[in-house]
């Protein structure tokens, strides 16, 4: 069933988004002159204050150029973790419904499901050459989950979390691969994705538009960066932050070389180029969120504020925009640019952001930007689900415990609140859930009326996790005991034929 639902997903996905699609997607793919090459490129972990635009002492030049040329998204908003960042992107669903809640660990046989038609199909069906370079985090047990297999003609990288930056190890398997063939490939992570993007760009022969999704892992645990790039850090006297500086400052000089591919191509003039992070940074290793709240696997806007910028030279004039803006909303506003109108809508709560960056009109969403998680506990203890509901610049946040165990209606304890106004106290220092009880009771209404889907592929961890440290701090070095992930999940594919 998971092999035919690939053949069936592009007609899947013009039935899905709404009446009209078909003839716009077919018009878009002769009409190839109209639609912008899409370039996206995603950091992994990379703090509000990690980049040199936000007064960092890291140094982005590249990055730090895109600002300066294009649209800085000065309220962009994404999950605290990186499965639900990349599920939103991917479908434009909220995780919340669909139930991809946790940040998937290897212990998890989890993906996007099947059944939702992703970007990368709608673009390919409205023409578009699509490739994904780097991390994809989606789904890596079986087949039918990889990239290759969710829309994308081309990928190169890695499907898990996080790799080894030098043995590409993760889990003790070999993660690195081209189109499902493994790779015992040579070199450092962050220069062989730049090395894939520019040979892509460089030998497209232009004959469609081009969607490329670069996913860097860097600055992603754990933390490795080439001995060039740590001697600019030496004066960093915090070993992890140093090391974390380094690994921005070699994706940014990674990011240059894209660029200069990019403006190398005869049709530079209509690419759209997008920098976003996944998620926000996690102090413990290296990152920052200064001067906001909160970090990594957290609400505050810390967690789920990042830096973000759209640049188009002649189609968005340099500033900024101050308006609210989701990953949910890249989904209808590139499918949008590619000719393809996706209906909004409780599934596809994203709003076509494009007049906001190119003519300053003003946002009309219907619905509010909400955002979920699961975390696990130790073994035999709940997990901790978490989720918040923003509309009006105003922020509720829940969390609450989780008994996967428990009968239906008990699986969740009633929750705690925090009601916070992020416009007139972007730091959340004044919690107003006791002052603002009408309109902490409004929200709760509105997030309690958004479906909650089942946890899908929940697992519990393995006793020897411990709860609240992260692998990865320090590289594994150790070989793989399994070939790659790539031949487990065959094996998995063949055993349930």
């Amino acid at each position: 069933m998971g092999t035919l639902l690939r053949y069936l997903l592009p007609p899947l996905f013009l039935a899905w988004v709404g009446a009209g699609i078909a003839s716009e997607a077919a018009g878009a793919a002769n009409n190839s002159a109209s639609q912008p090459n899409i370039v996206l490129i995603m950091a992994d972990d990379l703090g509000w204050g990690d980049v040199g635009y936000h007064g960092s002492e890291i140094s982005t030049p590249a990055i730090d150029g895109l600002a300066e040329a294009g649209v800085k998204l000065e309220r962009f908003y994404t999950y605290p973790t990186c499965t639900q960042t990349r599920g939103a992107l991917m479908s434009g669903q909220r995780m919340r419904t669909v139930g991809l809640l946790e940040p998937m660990p290897p212990w998890s046989d989890a993906g996007l499901p099947l059944d939702i038609a992703t970007l990368a199909d709608g673009l390919r069906a409205a023409g578009y050459a699509t490739w994904k370079v780097g991390k994809w985090h989606l789904g890596d047990h079986y087949l039918v989950q990889f990239p290759n297999q969710r829309g994308f003609d081309h990928f190169y990288g890695f499907l898990s979390g996080e790799v080894n930056y030098e043995t590409h190890v993760f889990a003790s398997a070999l993660d690195w691969q081209r189109n499902g063939e493994t790779l015992e490939e040579a070199g450092y992570a962050t220069h062989l994705l730049t090395d894939e993007a520019v040979r892509l760009l460089a030998n497209h022969n232009g004959d469609k538009p081009y969607y490329l999704d670069l996913s860097y892992n860097a600055p992603h645990t754990p933390l490795q960066a080439p001995a060039s790039a740590l001697a600019d850090y030496q004066h960093i006297e915090d070993k992890n932050r140093r090391r974390f500086a380094a690994m921005v400052s070699e994706m940014d000089r990674g990011i240059a070389k894209v660029l200069s591919a990019v403006r190398a191509r005869p049709d530079a003039d209509r690419t759209l180029i997008l920098f976003v992070s996944d998620n926000g940074g996690m102090a413990r290793f290296g990152g920052s969120n200064v001067p906001l709240k909160g970090g990594k696997i957290n609400h505050y806007e810390g967690g789920i504020r990042v830096p973000a910028i759209a640049t188009w030279p002649g189609q968005l004039e340099p500033g900024q925009t101050n308006e609210f803006i989701s990953v949910h909303d890249l989904f209808p506003t590139l499918l949008g640019l590619a000719g393809v109108a996706v209906e909004h809508s409780a599934v596809t709560p994203g709003v076509n952001v494009w007049a906001a960056l190119a003519d300053g009109v003003a946002l009309e969403r219907q619905e509010p930007l909400v955002f979920a998680l699961m975390m696990p506990g130790r073994p035999g203890s709940p997990a901790t689900y978490s989720a918040s509901i923003i509309r009006d610049g105003w922020k509720l946040i829940e969390t609450s415990a989780y008994r996967r165990k428990a009968p239906q209606e008990q699986r969740y304890a009633p929750p705690r609140r925090e009601l916070f106004n992020v416009i007139e106290d972007p730091q959340e220092k004044h919690d107003l859930i006791d002052r603002e009880t009408d309109r902490a009771a409004e929200l709760a209404d509105l997030l309690a009326a958004i479906p909650r889907g089942q946890p899908i592929g929940f697992k519990p961890p393995p006793p020897d996790w411990k709860m609240g440290v992260m692998p990865g701090a320090e590289p594994d070095n150790s070989p793989p005991t399994r070939t790659s992930l790539v031949e487990a999940a065959r094996e998995r594919e063949q055993a349930a034929q």
